[in-house]
């Protein structure tokens, strides 16, 4: 949903900004849309949290699909 209206105000390749990370599914999001993201959070366990999240999220895509905005659909291993 938030995405939705991200998308109506926001250039494409344009930059998210989350004050509140919490457990990163903006970031996610953001990520997925193709969009750049920054984000803060102070609460260290958030902190750890979002940083798997972003690294899988990272991990599962290449550079050229985040920049699509486009995710695999099949690991190089298939």
């Amino acid at each position: 949903r938030v995405m939705l209206e991200v998308n109506a105000i926001c250039s494409p390749g344009g930059i998210i900004l989350d004050p509140f990370v919490g457990g990163c599914s903006t970031g996610a999001a953001a990520m997925r849309a193709g969009y750049r993201f920054v984000g803060f959070e102070l609460t260290s366990d958030y902190y750890r949290v979002a940083c798997e999240v972003m690294s899988a999220e990272a991990s599962e895509s290449t550079p050229e699909d985040l920049a699509a905005g486009q995710r695999s659909l099949f690991s190089e291993a298939v």
